[in-house]
């Protein structure tokens, strides 16, 4: 393509090549930082939504600094906010968003509203027909929404609040998706039933809801508990504390993987480093177990955060929010067993990288896992990334031109060499430097002499 730069006409040929091989789910590729001004801080997972953009929340940011709701593309390009929350319509958006049946995204809010305790709200992809169709009171329709939404398999919205009314200890809340029938189907007491859910409840394919709780219960550590839609045959079947070396703090949610058995990690407890663990229970409460225990010793990481997510090779996929060698989280690796347990990134301080994650991570039919960390980034306050089996081809982030150098900055793989060249004709090509992208994956390429007219370049990727 040409274009022009200042006052001279340079031609610029971007062709992003690859020789691909199999690195394993190591390649770790930035795909766009926030900044305060577009949203900051997200602490929800991403959607991948049906129009192929990817759409998430931030819990601060834009003018108001009350919080975003944001669109990208998933090569990084066109990152954009569709809603500026103002406050009265809702405030800090932790849980992401869900995409309802209809094609809209629906979500929650930690605070704002009429009463200042949170909305439930609706929104078309472009930002346009937002409605906070539900303000909370904070009475006995409950209070702050710190997960996302569930859309249930009967096409309506399951969700919970952290607290509700004095004698209320958190929400489990039913409703359509058109702003109607909001009911609640369970009220927490704390003990037995567990008290103040913070995560995303599950359906299990015996079409039963499924969720965890940080806190109450018989041993007054957290419980995982089942019911039906309707609120019905509410049941723990599980408390955390009742072994030795159990977890504790369960603000993480279940994920039922591909044999059936439910999967989710705890905050905090597992041992004496008290960094969390990694367990396993069938969804009759039967078989619990602990498959990994989190420790401060060595590099691994501390304190899961978000939901376990199954890749399309059956491993297991998770992160924490702190440990690893920088102290700034880990994204890991381990099989239904618990055996092959590995680290495969650690988030560093280093400019640019991904520092402190929130939420879990996705898994794109490609076999790639998307997700987002609450720090770091270009430009401190957040950012989305890749890892994928096969390296993704490099992106151009920025084009500087001028009579006596031209610049290029590109987004590529960790580790991988990257050759800069250049052509006048699109036939010969002369490599003007080799790169190898640093941890960050960002680089720049310099022409420091480029020719007089047209120039041509490309990006080779080994």
């Amino acid at each position: 393509m040409r274009s022009r730069f200042g006052s001279k006409l340079v031609g610029l040929f971007l062709l992003l090549a690859a020789i691909h091989a199999a690195h394993g789910q190591t390649n770790f590729t930035m795909l766009q930082s926030f900044n305060v001004p577009n949203g900051l801080d997200p602490y929800g997972p991403v959607l991948l939504a049906s129009n192929g953009l990817f759409y998430g929340t931030t819990i601060a940011g834009s003018t108001s600094n009350y919080g975003t709701v944001y669109q990208v593309n998933t090569d990084g390009s066109h990152f954009s906010t569709v809603k500026f929350f103002q406050g009265t319509d809702g405030q800090s958006p932790e849980g992401g968003v869900v995409e309802g049946p209809d094609g809209a995204l629906y979500g929650t809010t930690f605070q704002g509203g009429i009463s200042n305790f949170g909305t439930i709200f609706k929104m078309n992809k472009d930002g346009s027909g937002f409605n906070s169709f539900h303000s909370f009171t904070g009475g006995a329709d409950g209070k702050n929404c710190q997960a996302g939404l569930l859309l249930g398999s009967d096409g309506a919205l399951y969700g919970t609040t952290v607290f509700a009314s004095s004698s209320t200890r958190g929400t489990i809340f039913k409703v359509t998706n058109n702003g109607s029938n909001y009911t609640i189907i369970h009220n927490f007491t704390g003990n037995p039933d567990g008290q103040q859910p913070a995560a995303r409840l599950m359906e299990s394919t015996n079409g039963f809801l499924y969720g965890t709780t940080p806190f109450g219960g018989s041993h007054v550590a957290g419980t995982i508990f089942t019911l039906d839609k309707n609120g019905n045959n509410y049941l723990v079947i599980y408390n955390f504390g009742t072994i030795a070396s159990d977890g504790t703090s369960c603000v993480n949610g279940l994920i039922e993987g591909s044999d059936g058995v439910l999967y989710g990690m705890t905050q905090s407890g597992g041992g004496t480093s008290n960094s969390g663990t990694i367990f396993s229970i069938n969804n009759d409460g039967n078989n619990y177990q602990i498959i990994h225990r989190f420790s401060t010793a060595g590099t691994d990481g501390q304190h899961p955060v978000g939901n376990l997510v199954e890749g399309a090779n059956g491993f297991l996929y998770g992160m924490t929010g702190i440990g690893g060698t920088a102290g700034r989280g880990i994204v890991f690796r381990i099989d239904k067993t618990g055996t092959n347990y590995a680290i495969l990134r650690t988030f560093t301080t280093g400019a640019g990288d991904g520092q402190s994650p929130e939420a879990g991570l996705i898994s794109l039919t490609n076999g790639w896992l998307c997700g987002t960390t609450q720090m770091g980034g270009d430009f401190g306050v957040g950012s989305i990334f890749f890892l994928s089996s096969t390296p993704p081809l490099p992106r151009i982030l920025s084009l500087t031109t001028s009579s006596q150098t031209n610049s290029l900055l590109a987004a590529g793989t960790y580790a991988l060499p990257y050759d800069f060249q250049r052509s006048q004709d699109l036939s010969t090509w002369t490599n003007l430097l080799t790169l190898t992208a640093p941890y960050d994956g960002r680089f720049t390429c310099v022409d420091s002499n480029p020719p007089p007219g047209a120039a041509f370049y490309r990006l080779h990727q080994h």
